[in-house]
């Protein structure tokens, strides 16, 4: 199957990390307003599927493999990384308005902020 076809029929299967990690109603704010959260989610996703695909491939150079370990999951500048970075900033940017405008509870809100260790000015609570 394609890739295309891949992302086609994933489902929320790109959203996965930040479903198991924020309260619903904030990941629900977050992949409905903002579209290159998902642009990048399912990038990331992508090339978790790239990734199994080169684990069945005993003909791909080892090198090739490892720099796609290291661009999907690796420590530094990976793809993994560049999403959470991208969510913890949203998160900061709007942590505000997600009480003010979505009314979800200053508990839920700053739950989501010590998952991502986002500190506000002045400490990390709303």
């Amino acid at each position: 199957m394609t890739y295309s076809n891949r992302l086609r029929y994933a489902g929320a299967k790109p959203f996965h990390d930040e479903q198991e990690r924020l309260p619903y109603q904030i990941f629900e704010a977050l992949s409905t307003t903002d579209n290159m959260y998902d642009e990048l989610a399912e990038v990331r996703w992508l090339a978790y599927e790239l990734e199994d695909d080169l684990d069945s491939d005993d003909e791909i150079p080892t090198a090739v493999h490892e720099a796609v370990f290291a661009a999907a999951d690796g420590r530094d500048g990976s793809l993994r990384v560049a999403v959470d970075a991208y969510v913890a900033e949203w998160l900061a940017d709007r942590a505000t308005w997600l009480v003010e405008e979505w009314g979800i509870n200053r508990e839920a809100v700053n739950k989501a902020l010590d998952e991502y260790d986002v500190d506000i000015i002045g400490g990390s609570q709303v």
